[in-house]
This record gives C-alpha cells, structure tokens and sequence, in this order.
C-alpha cells in the first residue's frame, strides 16, 4: 500500500482512511512502500503528517496485534523517520537491502523478455548491458534497480515499434 491508500484529500479523512487499513491489517502486517512519501508537500494542504501520527498511535496501542514495515529509498528513509519522534523508537529494526548487480539485473530482464515473448540479439544483450552499467554508474542512488531494466526494456520495444512502423 502507499501514499494513496492512507492519506485523505480533506480534514478529517486522513484518520478515517488510515483507521480503516490499520483495521485490515490487525493480526498480520501493514505494509507502506515509499513510506516517505508522507512527509512531502506542503504544510498547509497535506495531511501525510496526521497519517504518520495516526500509525504511531496505533502501533503503540496495537502493538500486540499489528506489525508495521515501511520500505524506501534509505536516504529519504531516514529523514522520515526523523519526522515524528515516535518512529525512531518504535522502529527497531532495519534491513538495507543491496542493489542487484549487474548482471542480476540482466537476469531480471531475461525474465522480462520471456513473460514479453521477445528475444534479444547478443549484441544487443551487450548493448543493454553497457547501457545499465552507465545508468548504474551515473545514478548509483537513483538508478531504481529493476524499475532501471523495465524502462529501458519498455523503450527499446517503443523505439523497435517505430522503426517497423516506419
């Protein structure tokens, strides 16, 4: 779930939205990708903040029923958690997961291809290769890992569609 599923467009629906997934997730486990999402905008018309405090209030008083993970990009993550201070001390725990290598990230487009029905020439497969490596190189914080393989993977199917058209 994200930004979207928890918080509200108008004053008081925030707590609502974000009562009701707390609510689906007792017994089990609630989950926010791009958890620092919720600290953007501006103060005035965003409610990201309310749905923050609501969270932390009820991991406090749910604590015996409700596990919270919040998952992002590091560098963000740890300006959201500094957000509020009662995520600092209720998250205790923190997983950095590397980026793929690589050539895990070749792999990934393998499968890619294959759920596609496409195949690559060789040199094409080393072209791709180079073109990641770059991408990777020049964006070592931002390059998005798999996210990098489809969008190039997608463009390389436009750019081959408009040769054929053309």
């Amino acid at each position: 779930m994200g930004r979207l599923d928890l918080v509200g467009e108008y004053v008081g629906q925030t707590a609502i939205k974000t009562a009701n997934k707390i609510k689906e997730a007792k017994g089990g486990v609630l989950f926010i990708d791009e958890a620092y999402s919720l600290v953007r905008g501006s103060a005035s018309t965003d409610f990201g903040m309310e749905e923050i405090d609501t969270i932390v209030k009820n991991m406090e008083d749910e604590r015996k029923d409700l596990i919270v993970i919040l998952a992002g990009y590091p560098k963000e993550m740890k300006d959201f958690i500094q957000s509020n201070p009662g995520l600092h001390s209720r998250f205790k725990y923190y997983i950095d997961f590397p980026d793929y290598s690589i050539d895990e990230l070749m792999q990934i487009m393998n499968v890619m291809l294959e759920e596609r029905e496409f195949q690559m020439t060789g040199r094409a497969r080393q072209i791709f290769k180079q073109m990641i490596g770059k991408a990777v190189q020049l964006y070592p914080e931002t390059h998005g890992n798999g996210r990098l393989v489809r969008n190039l993977l997608e463009e390389a199917i436009m750019v081959k569609a408009r040769n054929v058209m053309a």
